[in-house]
């Protein structure tokens, strides 16, 4: 807690919240009456957990000081009795390190239980159950979901729906049926957490609803196998997340046998082509090691040398209008029969929006697409507006798009 507090000193000085930071951090104390607020007095708690600690230090460095003192000694003794000298210097200096390593150990004896906890989360993640497995709750299908089928209606039976931590009566879906029609734009609106994303998240089976079922062109979606499945759906999030590579890299991660003009298309259709081919290659010397790991595929030769572009870090180099544009021309690539856009402009600034929004209507026009936002102009060219409330479909109209 104290190593976020000063990590973003900066907010906590904005909101000029110092006092009460600092208030916690020494628990509860209060500042003396008549005196400068920064003046504080340590309460009995205080003293107590830090004198522990304070003991523990004082006598491990006492323990260190008698040894050395009577190595020494024996170094003096073992010396007057013509013993070599560089044996006696040797010894006490691999006494004087072994301690320094002890003495480490035990000024971070609090960490070690932090230390054992992170090694039980290391090992639960080296042991956790592959997803789609026999034992996993997400079980794999054995069909292989076909563009005709991935083209058809999507239909959610009577879905009930909770979060596996949550509580028992604390449902996201309600008996939660509807109907997306292919070829359909549909928006999905509401209160933050009354389950828009959830439906995203069900259709891409992260989870599993504890009643009901989801059914694609007829059939249940539990029939397919997830890789199948997960191929038809194109998704564009809020913050999309790109990786620290080139901006081929990235787009391609949503079809990794894409050709160059492939590539070129999903840029251009995005709107981001101009904006890629303008940008000239400077990377530093991590970038460089990158590439030179990824130059020999060819068709970077195909393409203009913005496409080697470094992304950075959760694509750090880039715009937030940059980014959503990569994430965009990542989910088109291959051509996807769904498109989720969940909140794809909100982050945005108003130009940024409006060519980022010009991006996504030629790309909704291409197939079925579900909308997520909460500002009612976001979804002016989607042909069906349903809004939620609480897990249960409360409104949902038709609406004219011209």
């Amino acid at each position: 807690m104290v190593s976020d507090f000063v990590l973003n000193h900066s907010t906590v000085s904005s909101l000029a919240n110092e006092d009460i930071i600092i208030n916690r951090y020494y628990a509860n104390q209060e500042a003396k009456e008549g005196e400068d607020k920064t003046s504080y007095q340590l309460t009995s708690a205080n003293i107590n957990e830090a004198f522990f600690p304070a003991l523990t230090c004082g006598f491990g460095i006492s323990c260190f000081m008698v040894g050395y003192y009577f190595c020494m000694l024996i170094a003096a003794h073992n010396i007057r009795e013509n013993h070599e000298v560089g044996d006696q210097v040797m010894c006490i200096v691999s006494y004087s390190h072994s301690f320094v390593g002890v003495s480490l150990m035990m000024v971070n004896t609090p960490d070690f239980g932090r230390s054992f906890r992170s090694a039980r989360k290391i090992i639960n993640i080296e042991q956790a159950v592959k997803e789609g497995s026999l034992k996993s709750q997400i079980q794999n299908g054995s069909e292989e979901l076909t563009p005709e089928i991935a083209a058809g209606n999507i239909e959610f039976h009577h879905v009930w729906f909770r979060y596996p931590t949550a509580d028992e009566g604390m449902w996201v879906l309600r008996d939660f049926n509807l109907k997306i029609n292919a070829g359909e734009s549909i928006g999905l609106t509401g209160q933050s957490g009354c389950g828009k994303s959830t439906v995203t998240a069900l259709l891409y089976r992260f989870y599993e609803p504890q009643d009901g079922f989801i059914s694609i062109g007829g059939r249940r979606i539990t029939e397919f196998t997830l890789k199948s499945l997960r191929k038809h759906f194109g998704f564009v999030q809020q913050e999309p997340i790109l990786f620290n590579t080139t901006i081929m890299e990235n787009i391609i991660y949503g079809k990794s046998h894409a050709t160059s003009e492939e590539i070129q298309q999903s840029a251009k259709i995005a709107n981001c082509s101009m904006f890629i081919e303008e940008k000239n290659f400077e990377g530093d010397a991590n970038d460089r090691n990158i590439l030179e790991e990824i130059d020999n595929d060819p068709r970077y030769d195909e393409l203009p040398e913005g496409y080697k572009t470094m992304c950075g870090s959760r694509g750090n180099k880039l715009s937030g209008g940059q980014k959503q544009r990569v994430a965009i021309a990542r989910a088109v690539i291959s051509n996807p029969k769904l498109l989720i856009l969940d909140e794809a402009t909100s982050a945005l600034d108003e130009n940024s929006q409006k060519v980022v929004q010009e991006a996504l209507d030629v790309v909704m026009i291409k197939c079925t697409s579900i909308v997520i936002a909460h500002r009612l102009t976001t979804l002016s060219k989607c042909t069906r507006v349903v809004r939620i409330d609480k897990g249960i479909i409360v409104e949902d109209k038709y609406q004219n798009t011209e």
